[in-house]
């Protein structure tokens, strides 16, 4: 029983931790504290994580290869199957199929969010930076905070490379004040400093470390290498 008990508590504080990092609501909180409440929200959150996913596929089955995604879409073609084939296109670098199979995909639901932010991806890697940025725009407008703010956050560094300084700091600003992140916060400070703003990258850092340090103990190990980042940043600006 007292196995049992661990087992279950060491579960409730990962689910915890992963609701601090993804910002989620104060109602997640709330039933995650609840009897059987960190299942409900491993089924209804976790579980749909894509970084989680790939660990289970990596741990414990051989992804399919291109060979049996091409099959799988040709046969059934659902537009599951064929959201897979993109993906797996583009993980292979074939980065001007998968967007045209992307594209198709949202011929059909211009809405997807994994398409969309397949579409970015693949148009970026193609070397389209203009209809990249495009179909990140657009993934941003109908859910900023998809995938954990990374779609958000690739957007900025794509405006940080094209010389659209402005806009990447606007953006970066407003994910480190929306995700609460330090990893966040640390490129936005970093982004300032490039600029010349020291002064607000200084600050910014230590208000960050500050609540770091005064943040719960399962938080601050969670964050402990974002946390020696940051470290080094507000170093190298004194």
């Amino acid at each position: 029983m007292h196995i049992l008990f661990a087992l279950q508590s060491a579960f409730s504080l990962w689910m915890l931790v992963d609701a601090a990092r993804r910002g989620a609501g104060y109602v997640w909180y709330m039933i995650i504290m609840m009897p059987f409440g960190e299942i409900a929200y491993f089924l209804a959150v976790k579980i749909h994580d894509p970084e989680f996913a790939a660990f289970r596929l990596g741990r414990f089955s051989r992804p399919p290869s291109l060979d049996q995604l091409r099959f799988n879409a040709e046969y059934t073609p659902s537009f599951e199957n064929r959201l897979m084939l993109a993906q797996g296109l583009h993980n292979l670098d074939r980065h001007v199929e998968a967007a045209e199979l992307f594209q198709q995909l949202l011929d059909a639901e211009p809405e997807d969010k994994a398409a969309l932010y397949g579409l970015g991806c693949s148009l970026l890697g193609a070397g389209r930076t203009t209809a990249a940025i495009e179909a990140l725009e657009a993934l941003a407008e109908l859910d900023f905070k998809y995938a954990g703010y990374g779609a958000g956050s690739m957007l900025a560094e794509i405006y940080w490379r094209e010389e659209r300084r402005e806009e990447s700091l606007a953006l970066k600003e407003t994910i480190a004040n929306a995700s609460r992140s330090l990893a966040y916060q640390t490129e936005f400070a970093r982004s300032l400093a490039e600029v010349g703003r020291e002064p607000e990258a200084r600050a910014l850092i230590e208000r960050s470390l500050n609540e770091y340090a005064n943040s719960p103990g399962y938080l601050q190990k969670s964050d402990k290498q974002h946390a020696r980042i940051a470290r080094r940043v507000l170093k190298s600006l004194r």
